[in-house]
């Protein structure tokens, strides 16, 4: 008798907002910890980490997205001009 193998969870590293901004506390925080887990059926689980817990400063998020350390970030796109000019418009 074959037994299909349970699927494994997807556990993201999600770098998110600044802990004291509104967007985490009321829309990132929420989503990543309450949100996905319950709509994914527990299938896909967040680990959010704020900038400060994280990164030195909030302008060096896309650096260190590129450097592959998380596959996830959420940013204010006027701290990430200094990497991406095309967001200062």
């Amino acid at each position: 008798m074959l037994m299909a193998a349970p699927a494994l969870a997807e556990a993201l590293v999600v770098m998110g907002s600044r802990l004291g901004l509104h967007l985490h506390k009321h829309f990132c925080g929420p989503f990543w910890r309450e949100t996905l887990p319950e709509v994914s059926g527990g299938s896909i689980n967040a680990n959010l980490i704020a900038h400060e817990q994280m990164i030195p400063g909030v302008e060096l998020v896309l650096r260190f997205q590129g450097d592959g350390g998380y596959r996830v970030a959420v940013n204010v796109a006027g701290n990430a001009v200094a990497d991406a000019p095309e967001l200062d418009r």
